[in-house]
């Protein structure tokens, strides 16, 4: 499932103390924000969305030997 990535201002608590953020770039759904705790956004708009993760992919092994000296395949 893909996220959306979002660029704004943000009101974080850092410290125990609410403070205002600008320019910021976060994933939708994020609850922190660079160890902070997201209080309010106060602006966003969508810049783009998180890649899609298609899973592991088949690898072949290698039938070729290398020369023990040069170290180059043979």
């Amino acid at each position: 499932m893909r996220k959306n990535i979002l660029y704004g201002d943000l009101i974080v608590i850092e410290k125990n103390k609410k403070k205002q953020l600008k320019s910021c770039v976060w994933t939708e759904g994020d609850l922190m924000y660079k160890n902070n705790k997201i209080v309010n956004v106060l602006n966003s708009k969508v810049v783009g969305q998180t890649a899609i993760n298609l899973g592991y992919t088949e690898v072949k092994k290698n039938d070729e030997i290398r020369n023990n000296i040069t170290g180059a395949y043979e």
